[in-house]
């Protein structure tokens, strides 16, 4: 497994709506996530700042897979509009302050 941790961005408006969007994913994304090779992934918030924490056996076969999933298109297009802009960030390193747990693989499920 490697670990793969980035960084995407929250417009201001949004933070109350991405918090309670993910206190309940659909099952559907949770299972297509794990079977695109991801055992573990955690979302942080600090500010507008959200930190992915993952592992995943292979990062180009996991983005290809969720590119691939019908369950993540639908995700993406409800989540998308509450995100900033930016291109997704790839950390070489997991930071020190990571901030509010927003969401973990295996957290409730919808």
């Amino acid at each position: 497994m490697t670990a793969l941790t980035f960084q995407t961005r929250l417009s201001s408006s949004s933070i109350d709506d991405y918090d309670r969007i993910h206190a309940a994913i659909p099952s559907e994304l949770a299972r297509d996530i794990e079977a695109a090779g991801c055992d573990e992934w955690a979302i942080f918030r600090m500010g507008t700042v959200l930190t992915h924490v993952t592992r995943v056996s292979d990062a180009a076969r996991f983005f290809g897979a969720l590119d691939a999933s019908a369950a993540h298109a639908r995700w993406q297009e409800r989540i998308a509009p509450l995100l900033d802009p930016s291109p997704l960030e790839i950390l070489a390193d997991v930071p020190d302050h990571l901030g509010t747990l927003v969401w973990s693989l295996g957290s409730e499920t919808s």
